[in-house]
């Protein structure tokens, strides 16, 4: 079922309802970027340099489709499934929203059919969970002031703006306007060709000058363009009447505002199985969108996405088993579908539900929601390979704690994973060097320098620097001291080096606080926190 900013409203309650009922969740992104070309150019380095590096390279690329498909015994014969699968379509809505495009992924996306004038005309918005509550807070806070100071009948001038000179024309043509109005017989005045900051204007002019004679509320016009409604001021019961009408309209335009973020919500409070395919990049994604800012210490990022998302599997790592390992060919996600269709896995009987009924048989690979459904249909099939039963696929599955809250790392040696609720492999690294060079050496150059090392592997970073790791070990405690001096050629152990880049890293920081500071960068939290402020219909 494709979720847009058209239906939002109708179906969230669906949505909700389907996680809620789910014995678990599946969930895939699409982006408008994956990564820079260095985020795995470091095969050793560890877990927290390594997310340091992926956080960094996803900045200002976001999620823009997120497919959820919940899953659930079928109520006559558990040993089957029924599922809904949403498609969401996501787009930053407001004056002060950007964000970063990678050409290929665009490209990509669209070879795949995503619809682009979709997103951008009809994506859903969304906020982080804090905006959220405090973008509800004010809401109710204002509301209340409004209700007050009708039930005192005061005039409220605390937050009025002061006039700028080339709109005072506009104020004069709007209070003869309502001069005439209030002469004439007519129910109600519609003032309709105002822009957002010139209907606060005269909103605060009606209250400071006609606050006895007229009351003024907010009117959704066609083609999505806004206006106010000016009538004669009513008996005080039907003047809080009209009052609550008006907060209630707010309130639905907040929470389509707020979005997505709803979902996210619900899939946090829900705690149900979250099941992902090769989610570290997922997870930065839709942390850092929904979250906000991510923590740059790897441990503090761990404990906040355990609190907000606490059961968490990924299928990748699922398939590190060693009892599947023999059997699955690839983990690529298409892969591993083709696999669960033979011997010796079993496809699962689902029953697909809701609007949109996706297939294994139709293919729509890179829409969110189909590859969601695949990536639950694959976690049954390799759950009942594992000898799981379908009803015991949830949370609290003892077959599955040894799978549970661990995220697959991608490209690092001898580290399979992230570990959300314990430590992290940490290997030794002594053994690896860091060397930069002229760009004319080759890899004999590189296995000659270290020729009095023995046998060595090499991993290169660009045309000027690599990592060598010596196979004979013993070898990385004098390898300082003996090995020679070449003009422009440096070596250093892989700790100093790691050492260098949180340093570089270090720095860069206070940099763009210290900017940030004199607000020369980032204005997006300070428009994100006037977006109340500045709409002149929630007043």
């Amino acid at each position: 079922m494709e979720i847009l900013e058209t239906n939002f409203s109708e179906k969230l309650p669906e949505i909700v309802e389907a996680i809620d009922r789910a014995s678990f969740v599946a969930i895939d992104q699409e982006f408008t970027g994956l990564f820079r070309e260095n985020t795995f150019s470091n095969p050793y380095s560890s877990i927290g340099a390594h997310f340091n590096r992926m956080q960094k390279s996803v900045d200002g690329y976001i999620v823009i489709q997120l497919g959820i498909t919940a899953f659930w015994l079928n109520p006559e014969n558990d040993s089957k499934f029924q599922c809904k699968s949403f498609n969401i379509f996501l787009y930053p809505r407001g004056k002060g929203s950007t964000f970063r495009c990678e050409s290929s992924c665009i490209e990509f996306l669209v070879k795949n059919g995503l619809d682009f004038n979709k997103l951008f005309l009809q994506g859903l918005s969304y906020c982080t969970v804090q905006e959220a509550e405090k973008m509800r807070s004010y809401l109710e806070k204002r509301q209340q002031e409004k209700r007050e100071q009708l039930m005192s009948a005061e005039r409220d001038n605390t937050s009025h703006v002061i006039v700028p000179e080339e709109e005072k024309e506009t104020l004069e043509e709007v209070s003869e306007k309502i001069d005439e109005f209030l002469k004439s017989e007519e129910e109600e005045l519609l003032l309709d060709t105002y822009n957002g900051f010139q209907r606060r204007l005269i909103y605060e002019m009606i209250e400071r000058d006609y606050f006895e004679a007229i009351s003024a509320c907010p009117r959704e016009l066609e083609n999505n363009r806004k206006g106010l409604v000016v009538s004669r001021k009513k008996s005080p019961e039907e003047e809080m009447k009209l009052l609550e009408e008006k907060f209630e309209q707010e309130k639905k335009n907040l929470e389509l505002q707020i979005g997505v973020t709803h979902i996210l919500k619900a899939l946090s409070e829900s705690r149900t199985l979250i099941v992902c395919h090769n989610m570290f990049m997922d997870l930065v994604y839709l942390m850092k969108q929904f979250i906000g800012p991510l923590p740059e210490n790897v441990d503090e990022y761990k404990k906040l996405v355990h609190e907000f998302f606490p059961n968490i599997l990924d299928t990748k790592f699922l398939c590190t088993a060693e009892s599947l390992k023999k059997e699955i060919k690839s983990t690529v996600l298409p892969h591993i579908l083709e696999d669960c269709r033979k011997a010796p896995f079993t496809m699962p009987e689902v029953e697909s539900l809701g609007e949109q009924k996706y297939s294994i048989e139709s293919v729509k690979e890179h829409e969110a929601g189909y590859d969601s459904f695949i990536t639950g249909i694959c976690f049954i099939s390799l759950a009942i390979y594992l000898k799981i039963h379908p009803k015991d696929l949830n949370a609290n599955c003892k077959k599955l704690k040894s799978f549970k809250n661990k995220i697959f790392l991608m490209g690092l040696e001898n580290i399979t994973h992230m570990n959300l609720t314990g430590p992290d492999e940490k290997p030794s690294r002594s053994h690896v060097f860091h060397i930069t060079f002229p760009s004319t050496w080759k890899n004999t150059d590189i296995v000659r320098h270290f020729r009095n090392f023995g046998d060595v592997q090499i991993k290169w970073l660009n045309k000027e620097s690599a990592f060598v790791a010596l196979l004979k070990r013993e070898y990385a405690t004098c390898l300082m001291k003996k090995i020679g001096r070449t003009p422009n050629v440096t070596v250093m152990t892989h700790a100093d080096y790691e050492a260098s880049q949180v340093q570089e890293m270090s720095a860069g920081n206070k940099r763009k606080s210290s900017e940030m500071a004199r607000g020369e960068v980032d204005e997006t939290s300070s428009k994100k926190a006037k977006k109340f402020d500045e709409n002149p219909d929630w007043k």
